[in-house]
């Protein structure tokens, strides 16, 4: 049986609370059908690397699959990952 903590690493926490510099694996995306979907297509997928870049203004820029993208707190919060 795992304990708490490490049930709680597994479900990785939300990118929302990185601080800038932080990398990790994204481990699972959560929201409605259409939330995954946009995430996904943005190149958030399970597996993939991330970077949390910098906040500006409430949104969070965060670099995947090469690219930074801008996302808000709401949708960063549906992000997460295992931190390295």
């Amino acid at each position: 049986m795992q304990s708490t903590t490490a049930a709680s690493a597994d479900r990785g926490i939300p990118i929302s609370l990185a601080k800038a510099g932080e990398c990790g694996t994204v481990v699972r995306i959560t929201g409605d059908a259409g939330t995954r979907k946009f995430l996904t297509d943005l190149g958030f997928t399970v597996g993939a690397q991330v970077q949390a870049v910098t906040d500006v203004k409430g949104s969070k820029i965060l670099a995947v699959r090469g690219s930074r993208i801008a996302v808000d707190s709401r949708m960063a919060s549906k992000i997460y990952f295992r931190p390295e």
